[in-house]
């Protein structure tokens, strides 16, 4: 689809939290782009905030489901506050109201099921137009199945991102450059 896209002309070719792709956001020179409920959070308070009605939120295409973002939380193995570490992370975590709150101050979309039943998800919001943007948001993560976080996956997406950039910039062909990417991923994590 990037290829596609990248062919018919209509991707900016500039990179995520780069000051081009903020100003192209503030300025209204991107028709879409595609992020989390967060990135309403984002554009309402601090990169487009004068452009209240102008945005509007949708599901991705062709039934297409998928996460983008989120918080994480860890704790270093050489943490010297672990069991305080953990408090704060189930504060942050299961705390139905921590989770609502986050909510609505940020669009940081609640892990709590029992959340998404919250009034707060019926109203409209008038930054998005109008638009119940948070019964959209709340229906994709219905849809959405819960991953497993591996230590791996930063190696993988390294390779996949630098095969996707050798598709989209030196016209590769995508069979070869994702089935030398899945080696790559294999050969670096038997090495780790």
């Amino acid at each position: 689809m990037a290829k596609a896209a990248r062919e018919a002309g209509i991707d900016a070719e500039i990179g995520a939290w780069s000051n081009e792709w903020t100003e192209s956001l503030r300025r209204g020179t991107v028709s879409v782009q595609m992020m989390g409920a967060w990135l309403g959070g984002h554009l309402q308070t601090w990169i487009a905030p004068d452009a209240e009605g102008k945005w509007r939120t949708s599901q991705l295409p062709n039934g297409a489901m998928a996460s983008w973002g989120g918080s994480f939380y860890a704790i270093p193995k050489k943490a010297e506050h672990k069991d305080e570490a953990w408090k704060f992370i189930e504060f942050m975590a299961t705390d139905k109201q921590v989770q609502l709150a986050g909510f609505k101050e940020i669009n940081a979309f609640p892990v709590l099921n029992e959340i998404h039943q919250d009034d707060f998800f019926n109203e409209k919001i008038a930054y998005l137009g109008g638009q119940q943007a948070r019964l959209t948001w709340r229906e994709a993560a219905g849809h959405i199945p819960a991953i497993t976080v591996d230590r791996y996956d930063e190696v993988a997406r390294q390779v996949v991102n630098d095969a996707l950039e050798k598709v989209l910039e030196k016209d590769a062909d995508i069979n070869t450059v994702l089935a030398d990417a899945e080696k790559q991923i294999k050969r670096r994590a038997r090495r780790r």
